[in-house]
């Protein structure tokens, strides 16, 4: 509950400004989150917010892509930006990057998405002046045409409408990486009609670092992230999750 507001303002500010709308899924958060998260709206800092009982069927580890298909479903504009919170954004400068974004993506409709800290391997190599190649889109941090968005999630309709109880598409790469279904629905997509997917390339000015940490220990990272402490290691990859163990020492 402490360190959402933290990290939502990190987001916000890593924008440049509040977007049309904020959207919030929560999987069966306790009293004091929900309380949280309704200051938040009641402060005009959350839009519209999914919330579900933590004793709830869908309030499951591999079920975590429901709540996430619904976040999708409740966005309305023309692009989705999409963040986690345990996700470490920081930009100095680049004040234009979203409308840039944009108008890369509006302009060429070979490019699924702007992202990046996605587990996987490192970049395929460059993708013109500024960028990477990925081999994949992360929800961790991403910017994509909602159209895009849309369309990818056709093929997941049938098991959404099963109420969930049908068979998962992506059932057969197992358990673990099926409860990716955004992400993997988005791959399918993109490997399909050969679009690309690109990362902004890294420096001291600009970075995105996934780090799987809650509370105490993901503050103690985004501190070393705004003081730009030991993070070059991890530039420039598309697996970005953090070593704790070296940046925690």
């Amino acid at each position: 509950a402490d360190t959402f507001p933290i990290m939502l303002s990190d987001w916000l500010d890593f924008l440049g400004r509040k977007p049309l709308e904020v959207v919030v899924v929560d999987g069966g958060s306790d009293a004091q989150t929900v309380a949280m998260y309704h200051r938040l709206f009641d402060n005009g800092l959350i839009d519209k917010l999914y919330l579900m009982k933590s004793d709830h069927p869908e309030n499951h580890r591999y079920l975590c892509f429901i709540q996430e298909y619904y976040a999708g479903v409740l966005a309305s504009g023309d692009y989705i930006f999409s963040f986690r919170q345990d996700t470490l954004p920081y930009r100095r400068g680049h004040e234009n990057w979203v409308d840039e974004s944009i108008s890369l993506m509006a302009g060429d409709p070979t490019v699924f998405a702007i992202s990046g800290s996605s587990p996987g391997q490192s970049p395929l190599g460059e993708c013109g002046d500024g960028y990477w190649c990925l081999e994949n889109t992360s929800e961790n941090f991403a910017l994509l045409p909602r159209k895009h968005h849309v369309d990818a999630m056709r093929i997941c309709h049938e098991f959404w409408s099963s109420g969930w109880r049908g068979i998962n598409p992506f059932a057969h790469i197992g358990p673990i990486a099926a409860r990716c279904l955004i992400e993997c629905a988005w791959d399918k997509y993109c490997r399909s009609r050969g679009m690309r997917v690109l990362m902004k390339k890294e420096d001291d000015s600009w970075s995105v670092f996934h780090t799987t940490e809650r509370d105490e220990v993901l503050l103690r990272l985004r501190g070393r992230n705004l003081r730009r402490e030991g993070l070059e290691p991890y530039m420039n990859r598309e697996c970005k999750i953090f070593d704790r163990t070296a940046l925690l020492a």
